[in-house]
């Protein structure tokens, strides 16, 4: 009898310690997120683009995001509406169905495959001169997949690496704090939002610091790309 109570008080203790771990650890995620993220969520664009109200979206930006987070049941019935999609001169539009290809061809693994679709999609958007935001979330949805593709050790460094990239330089390749990155984040707040989670993915590869981040701003997340 006395060995069946001392073992039920040491289970009880180990799991009071197991809550107050996890409490202990929220707290500190809680904490630490909100100051690493502020750069991502508060200051790269003066504008309420995380978590942001219901947005209607053109066809092309609807199947660009859908393209970032398809599952393999959805992959036939995206490639009918990017089929669907007309594109016959150099606009957004026909920018934002190329970089939706390129995102499906990421998926698949043809990474020098992706890589030129990347290339093609920068020549387009040099004689548009628009934000660069859905090229810049491409580019960072290839980057993720080299991530999964590497041992966890490099894949820290990496995702380190990108990350502080992104905060140096506002982004990998090109800039995303222009006047033209505040206006449409502010007309297309929801493409920003998808960025921000996609960075979520890559910090999720990254040191504890970025574990920590990554679990914050999935904790904060209140609208469901996939959905859309």
């Amino acid at each position: 009898m006395h060995k069946n109570i001392s073992r039920a008080a040491a289970g009880l203790l180990l799991i009071t310690i197991c809550i107050t771990a996890l409490y202990i650890w929220g707290k500190e995620i809680k904490k630490n997120g909100e100051l690493e993220t502020r750069w991502l969520r508060l200051d790269m664009w003066p504008t309420r683009y995380f978590n942001p109200e219901n947005q209607i979206l053109s066809k092309t930006d609807e199947v660009y995001l859908k393209s970032l987070t398809y599952s393999p049941e959805e992959k036939q019935e995206l490639l009918k509406k990017l089929a669907t999609l007309k594109c016959h001169e150099t606009n957004d539009d026909c920018l934002t169905i190329l970089l939706s290809i390129t995102n499906i061809v990421i998926d698949e693994g043809e990474l020098d495959k992706a890589k030129e679709l990347e290339n093609q999609a920068a020549k387009q958007l040099h004689q548009l001169q628009t934000c660069p935001i859905k090229l810049e979330t491409t580019l960072t949805k290839h980057a993720l997949r080299t991530l999964k593709n590497n041992s966890t050790e490099n894949s820290k460094a990496k995702a380190k690496l990108i990350i502080n990239t992104i905060k140096n330089n506002k982004g990998i390749n090109f800039n995303l704090q222009t006047v033209e990155c505040e206006k449409y984040a502010a007309h297309s707040p929801k493409i920003f939002h998808a960025y921000i989670m996609l960075l979520a993915e890559v910090m999720s590869h990254g040191d504890s610091s970025l574990i920590k981040s990554a679990a914050y701003l999935r904790n904060i997340d209140s609208i469901k790309i996939k959905g859309l």
